[in-house]
């Protein structure tokens, strides 16, 4: 039984560890896309997880111009949104939206890419890796992505690179 507990946490650690890498890697990548109008940063305060320090760093970037979040609470040009997803900014007014583990929270996940896709030429999203445990357990999770579901997000929106 322990040794099945110890492997159950060695996994679950792997995921963790995974997710800090994932969401940093596409992090840079997002702003290898910016340019002059810079990045909004949906998701911004990384409320209630590991990577706090991370979430911190990403929404103090010099490339994000707006961070957008339910809870601004100590989060730099921050603007708090309700949990419709309506995006109070102009077609187009960013180069990238990147928003990490933000969709498997939300009921109408396809409104939120829609809203993203508008506002941005192109949009950054990182969502828990299909095989996690932890992404299938968090009890905030509302929606769970497969492969199949991540393949027909990107055929739906060309400009749109999904991170699991």
């Amino acid at each position: 039984m322990v040794t099945l507990l110890k492997a159950l946490l060695s996994y679950v650690g792997l995921f963790s560890a995974n997710f800090i890498v994932t969401k940093g890697v596409a992090f840079r990548y997002a702003k290898s896309l910016a340019n002059s109008k810079g990045i909004i940063n949906l998701g911004a305060s990384g409320a209630g997880t590991h990577t706090k320090g991370q979430s911190w760093e990403i929404a103090s970037d010099p490339l994000i111009t707006a961070n957008v979040d339910i809870d601004c609470d100590r989060v730099p040009k921050c603007d708090t949104l309700n949990m419709n997803f309506t995006l109070p900014y102009n077609n187009k007014a960013f180069d990238v939206a990147f928003a990490s583990h933000v969709l498997e929270h939300l009921d109408e996940w396809e409104l939120a890419l829609a809203e993203m896709d508008r506002v941005a030429n192109y949009v950054i999203v990182v969502l828990p890796h299909p095989l996690s445990i932890g992404g299938y357990m968090h009890p905030g999770h509302k929606q769970h992505f497969g492969p199949r579901d991540i393949n027909n997000m990107e055929k739906q929106y060309p400009n749109l690179k999904v991170f699991v």
